[in-house]
């Protein structure tokens, strides 16, 4: 998924603990180097707390969706 066609969105995850969370990206115009930020909200009878967000300079969606996954599940395993 190249960024200068596809723009960031939201994604829903689920632990296997039955946890469920939406991850959120903010994110610069396509091709430029800003800094982008993966925020994670919890996701509790339809009410949505922030429960963690991580900084980072990935290149593509794929790879921030990645990584917002991995912290979605340290941070619903808790």
């Amino acid at each position: 998924m190249d960024l200068v066609n596809e723009r960031p969105h939201p994604v829903d995850y689920v632990h296997p603990n039955g946890r469920k969370a939406t991850i959120d990206f903010i994110w610069g115009e396509p091709g430029s180097s800003t800094q982008r930020v993966i925020i994670v909200w919890l996701n509790e009878c339809g009410r949505y707390t922030r429960i963690g967000e991580e900084l980072g300079a990935w290149i593509t969606f794929d790879d921030a969706r990645k990584c917002g996954i991995d912290l979605a599940t340290r941070l619903l395993g808790r």
